[in-house]
């Protein structure tokens, strides 16, 4: 098989692996500066705390919904 055909699919194979992956963390950034600068990523932060006192309760409620 020719070297320019093989090269030309496997750039193909790594943008169409990569584009999904990289929109979904640009989103992700986006939201996060997004609900910083509004204000409202203190408000969560609140009411996460709220719901225990002990941290260890809280990170684990914040691993399974999240």
């Amino acid at each position: 098989m020719p070297v320019d055909k093989v090269a030309g699919a496997a750039e193909q194979g790594i943008v169409s692996g990569l584009w999904p992956v990289a929109s979904i963390v640009l989103a992700a950034i986006f939201l996060y500066k997004l609900t910083v600068k509004i204000g409202c990523f203190d408000i969560m932060k609140e009411s996460i705390a709220s719901i225990s006192p002990d941290k260890k309760n809280t990170s684990t409620i914040n691993r399974i919904f999240f």
